[in-house]
Protein backbone atom coordinates (compact mmCIF):
# COMPACT_ATOMS: atom_id res chain seq x y z
CA UNK A 1 0.00 0.00 0.00
CA UNK A 2 1.47 3.42 -1.00
CA UNK A 3 0.00 5.83 1.56
CA UNK A 4 0.43 10.02 1.39
CA UNK A 5 3.27 11.28 4.25
CA UNK A 6 1.22 12.79 6.29
CA UNK A 7 1.43 12.90 9.97
CA UNK A 8 -1.13 10.38 10.08
CA UNK A 9 -0.27 7.63 8.30
CA UNK A 10 3.01 7.66 9.45
CA UNK A 11 3.18 5.33 12.15
CA UNK A 12 1.33 2.81 9.52
CA UNK A 13 3.83 3.87 6.71
CA UNK A 14 6.68 2.96 9.85
CA UNK A 15 4.90 -0.53 10.43
CA UNK A 16 5.05 -1.49 6.91
CA UNK A 17 8.61 -0.29 6.01
CA UNK A 18 9.27 -3.47 8.93
CA UNK A 19 6.60 -5.79 7.94
CA UNK A 20 9.46 -8.22 6.54
CA UNK A 21 11.55 -7.93 9.43
CA UNK A 22 8.73 -8.82 12.07
CA UNK A 23 7.52 -11.41 10.21
CA UNK A 24 11.06 -13.33 10.26
CA UNK A 25 11.37 -12.23 13.67
CA UNK A 26 7.77 -13.85 14.30
CA UNK A 27 8.89 -17.43 12.18
CA UNK A 28 11.69 -17.51 14.66
CA UNK A 29 9.96 -17.88 17.97
CA UNK A 30 9.54 -21.83 17.17
CA UNK A 31 13.09 -22.19 17.10
CA UNK A 32 13.76 -20.09 19.85
CA UNK A 33 10.90 -21.97 22.00
CA UNK A 34 12.83 -25.51 20.54
CA UNK A 35 16.07 -24.62 21.64
CA UNK A 36 15.28 -22.40 25.05
CA UNK A 37 11.92 -23.80 25.83
CA UNK A 38 8.32 -22.65 25.51
CA UNK A 39 8.44 -20.58 28.83
CA UNK A 40 11.75 -18.82 26.93
CA UNK A 41 9.90 -17.83 23.82
CA UNK A 42 6.88 -15.86 25.83
CA UNK A 43 8.56 -12.49 24.52
CA UNK A 44 7.85 -12.83 21.14
CA UNK A 45 3.90 -13.28 21.86
CA UNK A 46 4.32 -10.16 24.33
CA UNK A 47 5.87 -8.35 21.30
CA UNK A 48 3.28 -9.68 19.05
CA UNK A 49 0.80 -8.56 21.68
CA UNK A 50 1.92 -4.95 21.53
CA UNK A 51 2.72 -4.94 17.92
CA UNK A 52 -0.87 -5.76 17.25
CA UNK A 53 -2.49 -2.87 19.63
CA UNK A 54 -0.21 -0.51 18.04
CA UNK A 55 -1.73 -1.46 14.26
CA UNK A 56 -5.09 -1.25 15.98
CA UNK A 57 -4.63 2.05 17.48
CA UNK A 58 -3.14 3.51 13.64
CA UNK A 59 -6.32 1.75 12.53
CA UNK A 60 -8.84 3.28 15.02
CA UNK A 61 -6.76 7.18 13.88
CA UNK A 62 -7.79 6.39 10.65
CA UNK A 63 -10.85 5.23 11.21
CA UNK A 64 -11.92 8.61 13.38
CA UNK A 65 -10.21 10.77 10.56
CA UNK A 66 -12.68 9.47 8.07
CA UNK A 67 -15.37 9.90 10.37
CA UNK A 68 -14.03 13.49 11.38
CA UNK A 69 -13.75 14.07 7.46
CA UNK A 70 -17.68 13.43 6.58
CA UNK A 71 -19.25 14.97 9.50
CA UNK A 72 -17.31 17.89 8.33
CA UNK A 73 -18.71 17.51 4.63
CA UNK A 74 -21.96 16.55 5.61
CA UNK A 75 -22.11 20.13 8.01
CA UNK A 76 -20.51 22.07 5.34
CA UNK A 77 -23.64 20.69 2.82
CA UNK A 78 -25.71 21.29 6.06
CA UNK A 79 -24.89 25.12 6.12
CA UNK A 80 -25.21 25.79 2.11
CA UNK A 81 -28.56 24.71 2.44
CA UNK A 82 -28.99 27.03 5.74
CA UNK A 83 -28.18 29.79 4.05
CA UNK A 84 -29.40 28.98 0.85
CA UNK A 85 -33.01 29.13 2.35
CA UNK A 86 -32.38 32.01 3.99
CA UNK A 87 -30.90 34.57 1.19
Amino acid sequence: MNLPRTPTTLPLRRIQEHEQFLGDFRARKYEFAAVFGKEAAAPFDELRKIHNEIVWAVEDIFRHKEIRGERATRAARLLQGQEARNF
